[in-house]
């Protein structure tokens, strides 16, 4: 579509330019937002990330590794929603909700962390901003997989609650987040 009032909803969303929200897995506005994101948090020290969509609604996609084991570390891939607020001409507010798999060797099993951030992103010049904020945090293993407790069982840098139920267990923690977005 050229360009689009209201909602576009769909799979995968492509504008030349939009009014209101496009919803999908994927939505690209050639004239909407865009950035590439490097980042570090309490648990992966290197994150990419791709964002794309408008700002009062955009899709995250990212993958990040956890490089203290070179021989086997531990890793992510995944995708989530966000939303940023202009609070001045140079600051906006950040609220993004992300579901990540966790990763260790070439286990994929049911290892999920999810992230509920609340950030700032702070424009540098034209082409670059610096984002910061906090995060909290649900990390669900799998109890059932052999190697639970020798990869999974203690990655949360620290917890506020650990429960471990039938089959998997549920950790939470608050962190932060610090990057630079490439517009």
């Amino acid at each position: 579509t050229p360009y689009f009032k209201g909602v576009q909803i769909g799979l995968i969303n492509i504008a030349d330019s939009c009014n209101v929200i496009p919803i999908g897995l994927l939505s690209f506005v050639k004239n909407g937002y865009h950035s590439f994101e490097i980042s570090a948090d309490e648990l992966f020290q290197a994150n990419l990330a791709f964002r794309s969509g408008v700002e009062k609604l955009h899709t995250i996609f990212i993958a990040g590794i956890k490089p203290n084991n070179i021989g086997s570390p531990l890793w992510t891939v995944g995708a989530g929603i966000g939303t940023s607020q202009s609070i001045s001409a140079k600051t906006k507010l950040d609220i993004d909700l992300v579901s990540q798999q966790v990763i260790k060797k070439s286990n994929w099993s049911n290892n999920y962390l999810y992230k509920f951030y609340l950030g700032m992103d702070r424009t540098l010049n034209s082409h670059m901003s610096l984002a910061f904020g906090v995060t909290y945090n649900f990390l669900v293993t799998d109890l059932k997989e052999d190697a639970h407790h020798e990869y999974y069982d203690d990655i949360a840098p620290y917890t506020f609650s650990s429960q471990s139920y039938d089959s998997f267990n549920l950790k939470s923690w608050a962190g932060f987040k610090v990057g630079l977005r490439f517009k």
